[in-house]
């Protein structure tokens, strides 16, 4: 028997990265189910099985027809029964024979007609095949390998199967889909894009350059190696160490929030461990821990001095989220039709706009990493010039200035870009700008990937 990896290495090693090129295509739904269902025919035509058994294959050896076949000819006999893929249907027991039978699962008696049962021949009543199977498909791809409900019996449940017994048809849409992420997630060089509700798959090859940052058809940019947002041109590592950082400082900051409150007066942060609501600052300033106002205001009208019930409370609202696609999506839907019939252009002559939209987009992602790879550049340099016995002080300002140099370059320039609107009065000027804020922002990304050495 040859056995395949519990799981799909996908991840590039960080030194491939400036040697590799990466090149990826996406697949929709339609793509998967199409190249699935190709597969399964293929297998089932060669092995002379039917379709259900096929799945099971393939399912068992992560969707590799060929480690599937040469399982299966290596030991046919020894292959159907380990996966329980019986040669031929079992003949029904005498007792089905009768008008009546009874299901071993709820031991109630019914009708012939109201009984079903796998190849195997274990009889049981509709309703508990049905809420079987469905318990399975709720706790996932388990439900994939699912087995005959009688004790011991390897015959898998295959798809055809739990459309047939099954009364919610929301289950079978279930577990299709369960059935097409086990094509993705057992696929080497295959991800699910990371971006919530998006059923969009990337499949990913290696070349000869570098460049891991990958883009979904729902416009969400990550990173193949380790499936963060695009991080071009930092590496996983730098990325990963800043994402912990951020995490930390966060949940510093969560607690300061949580257990302080700013003196209403002088601001100043005062955090409460005991006693009553009457809190006095450093600046002398009266006020209530529940409601921050003035303590001289405090009496009967606020349910005492010691029980206030003005405090409301309040909670924080999220950090807006301002997506350039769906701004983009916006400028397509709502100004492009307005901006054609008023000047009389075509959609072409607008694709600046959309150029110009794109690379501000792009631009500003870079921007935000270059500040992870300008805070770790400090500390990264004094290590070396620690363990150089500190000779390396010119190199490190150079190399710094030369960072700062490239990023004030490209912010400056990125922000002359993002301020043209008039179309007329800036459209050769906003052709430009794009063609010189992409340049600006290679050469600054090509400096960071080169460790600023050229």
């Amino acid at each position: 028997m040859i056995d395949v990896d519990d799981e799909p290495s996908d991840f590039v090693e960080e030194e491939d990265r400036k040697t590799n090129t990466a090149a990826f295509s996406t697949l929709s739904k339609e793509d998967i189910d199409r190249r699935q269902e190709d597969l399964i025919a293929d297998v089932s035509t060669f092995l002379s099985v039917p379709r259900a058994v096929a799945i099971a294959l393939l399912y068992k050896f992560k969707w590799d027809s060929d480690l599937a076949q040469e399982n299966w000819f290596s030991d046919e006999e020894e292959m159907r029964r380990r996966y329980g893929l019986t040669a031929a249907p079992a003949p029904p027991p005498a007792a089905v024979n009768r008008n009546s039978h009874e299901c071993k699962i709820c031991f109630e008696t019914f009708e012939i007609k109201n009984l079903a049962s796998l190849s195997c021949g274990h009889y049981f009543c509709r309703t508990c095949w049905s809420r079987y199977i469905e318990l399975s498909i709720d706790d996932g791809a388990g439900c994939l390998t699912l087995r005959c409900p009688e004790p011991n019996c390897p015959v898998l449940v295959c798809q055809s199967t739990v459309g047939t017994l099954i009364s919610d048809r929301r289950y079978a849409e279930k577990y299709a889909r369960l059935l097409r992420r086990s094509y993705i997630e057992g696929k080497s060089g295959h991800k699910w894009c990371p971006a919530p509700d998006c059923e969009t798959a990337v499949k990913f090859e290696v070349g000869e350059k570098s460049n891991y940052d990958v883009v979904c058809d729902c416009t969400h940019e990550f990173c193949w190696n380790c499936s963060e947002d695009a991080h071009r041109p930092l590496d996983c590592a730098t990325v990963l160490r800043w994402i912990r950082k951020n995490k930390s400082d966060s949940e510093n900051v969560n607690w300061v929030l949580a257990n302080t409150k700013a003196c209403p007066k002088c601001r100043h942060p005062i955090e409460k461990n005991q006693g009553c609501n009457h809190m006095v600052c450093k600046c002398r300033h009266h006020f209530c821990w529940m409601c921050l106002g003035d303590w001289k205001k405090h009496g009967e009208g606020s349910g005492g001095y010691y029980k206030c019930n003005s405090y409301e409370a309040k909670k924080a609202e999220g950090k807006a989220r301002k997506r350039a696609a769906a701004d983009l999506e916006k400028l397509r839907a709502e100004h492009f039709p307005q901006l054609v019939y008023d000047y009389r252009l075509t959609y072409t002559e607008l694709d600046c706009v959309v150029r110009a939209w794109m690379q501000i987009k792009e631009c500003r992602r870079v921007l935000e990493w270059t500040y992870a790879y300008g805070y770790y550049l400090g500390a990264e340099e004094e290590e070396e010039e620690e363990e150089g016995g500190g000779g390396g002080g010119g190199r490190k300002k150079a190399k710094k200035d030369l960072f700062e140099f490239l990023q004030a370059e490209a912010e400056t320039i990125l922000e002359k870009e993002s301020e043209r609107k008039e179309f007329f009065e800036y459209r050769l000027k906003l052709q430009g700008l794009t063609n010189t804020t992409g340049n600006s922002f290679e050469r600054l990304v090509s400096g960071l990937e080169n460790g600023l050495e050229d």
